[in-house]
Parts: structure tokens; sequence; C-alpha cells
């Protein structure tokens, strides 16, 4: 997300149309949340939700990389945040309560250093890789490849009785 600016101004997009795909994206992301909220979810539905949820994202996001149109990017990325906040507000949800309450603080803690270090880490590569290829090359190279392990995950028989228990 660090080099989503850059990504659309090569893509020939205005600094406007940067603006309104991270309001897009903010918008989809509290929508994501809300519908978990508002709505009562069995155990198979909401691994059913976060299977669908992350490799919708997966496959959104793939889209609005290769797409030349603001108006359908813009879509897309709404659509993949929304299916990515869905899948990891579930699984956050179930890590939260598959955690024993005595060292939940701690692992949750540790979970998030370690996600903004590679946040972080991510940013450094993207970046080198992206003054040596297109910006737009890296993201749907990026993107394909994670389509692999996320799959493994969604398929995984211990995720799904991971979210069935949780």
């Amino acid at each position: 997300m660090a080099l989503m600016m850059p990504y659309l101004l090569d893509k020939g997009f205005s600094i406007t149309h940067y603006g309104y795909a991270m309001g897009v994206m903010t918008i989809a992301s509290l929508l994501g949340t809300m519908i978990l909220s508002i709505l009562k979810i069995t155990p198979k539905q909401r691994y059913q939700i976060l299977s669908c949820g992350f490799i919708f994202s997966i496959i959104s996001f793939e889209i609005a990389y290769l797409c030349p149109d603001h108006y359908f990017v813009m879509i897309m990325l709404g659509l993949g945040t929304l299916g990515n906040a869905l899948a990891n507000a579930i699984f956050n949800a179930s890590l939260m309560l598959a955690l024993p309450q005595d060292n939940r603080g701690a692992v949750l803690g540790l979970t998030t250093s370690g996600s903004i270090g590679s946040s972080a880490l991510s940013s450094v590569i993207y970046g080198i890789l992206g003054d040596i290829f297109s910006l737009q090359l890296v993201f749907v190279i990026s993107n394909t490849v994670t389509i692999i392990p996320l799959y493994l995950l969604c398929v995984s028989k211990i995720t799904k009785a991971f979210i069935l228990n949780h």
C-alpha cells in the first residue's frame, strides 16, 4: 500500500484518483467489518467467508493491477479490500478466541510487531524492485505468487478446523 500512489501515477492516474482509491479502500474495509458485526454467521459460514474473501481479494487486486481504466481499478480495489477485510476479521477473531487469555496480549503484540516490521521490509523490497521494473509488473507478479500460499491456507484442513472450532 505504501507504493500505491507511485503505482497509480505510473499508470497515468492523477493524485485525485489516488485519493479516491484510498477512500474506496477505507470504506470497503469498514463495510466488511460492519457486515460481520451485523450478520449472525455460523462457523461453517465463517470458514467459507474467510476462504472466499482471501481468494476473491487476490483475484480482485490482480484485475485492478492489470486494468487501465481508473473507474474499474477503483471498483476492483474496493472489492478486493472488502474481501480482505472480511477474511482478516474472521481470522483475527478466531485467533483471539484460540489464544489463552493470559498469553493473548503477548502473542498478539508479537504478531502485530512482526506484521509492522514485515510491511516496512516489504515496502523497501517493492521500492527497490520498482526502481528496476515497472510497479505494475512487480505488483502483478507478487500478487500472483501470493495466490499459492493463500490458496493452500484456505483449503488446509488445519485452517478449516481452526475456524470451525473458534
